[in-house]
């Protein structure tokens, strides 16, 4: 009886001595050895939205002398543009309110290891007209949008300029076209980037100097400008039901500096934009 007794108690003893023993039959919470911190995946795009945000597993893996370990539950991950969402432990779960680009870092032990993230944002806004400014919106606008093209119905983008700036502090701009025909009255407003994709479907509102002046809305400077901060050029497109219209290349937004974009075809020279104090 001694003897059954003393023997279950040292199988006892090393079940417990190697309950947190790693597969490779190393302790994962001993870092000894810790060289490098590998992201995965290393470079990743992922697609995101005002309705339904991005999500994705990460994994960090270490390198040690005696190969290499899943370090996932131990390290640390964070984003260097924390907008553009935030980590549960090793869980990305993306913002609902912009996209972008971005470092994805795991931190533990003093290594920090990295990866690339490109968060494509698409959100669809619908501007209502207000009193006197036109006939509400169709439940679903973009379906005035797939006939064919009438060049005698072509609109004029008049302004921005190419090369304004949308810091996002600023949270004012407006842009200003020319209907080109009184039978335009819907109008698309599409920001296309590599990390935006924001269209806004409103109405012309009051005509000034036979002109449309709209004051874009605060979530779609949000969403471009929150987006695309320190990234690639922004294309402006407008368009009416069913007429692909003018389009301008901007400059990079958010960072106040003086930046110009070439101009597209057909647009004034790159002029600067400097807001008011």
């Amino acid at each position: 009886m001694n003897w059954l007794l003393l023997f279950l108690f040292g199988a006892l003893v090393l079940s417990c001595n190697h309950a947190n023993v790693g597969g490779n039959g190393q302790d994962p919470d001993d870092l000894t050895g810790l060289s490098a911190i590998r992201v995965e995946p290393p470079d990743l795009t992922l697609e995101s939205s005002a309705t339904q945000v991005a999500t994705y597993g990460y994994k960090a893996i270490g390198t040690f002398p005696d190969g290499e370990r899943d370090l996932s539950s131990r390290v640390t991950f964070y984003l260097d543009n924390s907008g553009v969402g935030q980590f549960n432990q090793a869980q990305f779960q993306g913002s609902n309110r912009q996209g972008g680009d971005t470092k994805v870092y795991a931190q533990v032990g003093g290594i920090t290891g990295s990866a690339h993230l490109l968060v494509h944002f698409s959100a669809t806004v619908k501007i209502a007209p207000g009193a006197g400014g036109g006939a509400a919106l169709p439940a679903d606008p973009s379906l005035s949008f797939k006939g064919t093209a009438m060049a005698t119905r072509s609109p004029q983008l008049v302004y921005p300029n190419n090369g304004v700036m949308l810091p996002p502090n600023i949270q004012s701009l407006e842009v200003h076209w020319k209907p080109g025909a009184a039978a335009n009255t819907l109008f698309q407003l599409s920001f296309q980037s590599p990390s935006t994709n924001v269209t806004t479907y409103t109405r012309c509102g009051t005509p000034v100097n036979n002109g449309c002046i709209f004051a874009l809305d605060a979530d779609t400077y949000s969403y471009v400008a929150n987006s695309n901060s320190g990234g690639q050029p922004v294309s402006l497109t407008v368009r009416i039901g069913p007429r692909r219209l003018n389009g301008l290349s901007m400059s990079r937004l958010s960072r106040p500096k003086r930046l110009a974009a070439a101009p597209a075809p057909g647009c004034p020279p790159p002029q600067s934009f400097v807001p008011s104090a």
